[in-house]
């Protein structure tokens, strides 16, 4: 008695099978038959190995690991994981590099971060100062309007750093003042 044969009218279920990423041998047993007969029914369709089995199993994976790196690049930089590597490789690496900074300061100090790298980028190219960004007083910086609520579109400007402390200055001064009216006004009862 031979091999146990597959109808021909169930060959395209084989080849479909194989290309969605199962192997020669899980398709040999599914059917009772041998590794070797699924390779010829394969061959005789036009199909090789890199049309499926491990193949499509690796890239299968693969996928699922670029999908889940891409989240995690979204949820920090508002980019893919390919966008991000590709900016990394050009000049735009500096930008990257100052985003995640202040992106970070912002998270140590407490307050909320809600911009992407695009949504940043855009607010700095607008103000036509990116060029000028940095320390010192002649240096530019983004700051929160009025000091209050989150790094987040219409919350911010791009100040030079010495109106960002003046305005610091002078909102501190201006609490130190009010509290002192509201003691006095406590004294006085």
């Amino acid at each position: 008695m031979g091999d146990p044969i597959i109808d021909k009218s169930r060959h395209s279920e084989v080849l479909e099978m194989y290309i969605n990423g199962s192997t020669y041998q899980e398709i040999a047993d599914f059917f009772g038959v041998t590794r070797q007969y699924i390779g010829n029914i394969a061959s005789k369709n036009g199909v090789t190995k890199k049309d499926g089995g491990k193949t499509k199993k690796t890239e299968n994976k693969n996928s699922a690991l670029g999908a889940k790196k891409d989240k995690v690049y979204l949820s920090r930089y508002g980019l893919t994981f390919f966008q991000y590597k590709e900016i990394a490789k050009t000049i735009e690496k500096f930008a990257l590099i100052g985003f995640k900074s202040q992106k970070g300061n912002a998270r140590r100090r407490g307050i909320d971060w809600k911009f992407s790298f695009l949504e940043w980028r855009k607010v700095w190219e607008d103000s036509g100062l990116w060029d000028s960004r940095g320390r010192g007083s002649q240096g530019c910086c983004m700051a929160r309007i009025g000091d209050c609520g989150g790094y987040e579109l219409g919350n911010v400007e791009i100040v030079t750093n010495r109106k960002n402390i003046q305005d610091v200055r002078r909102r501190e001064a201006e609490e130190k003042t009010k509290n002192l009216a509201e003691l006095c006004k406590l004294g006085e009862k």
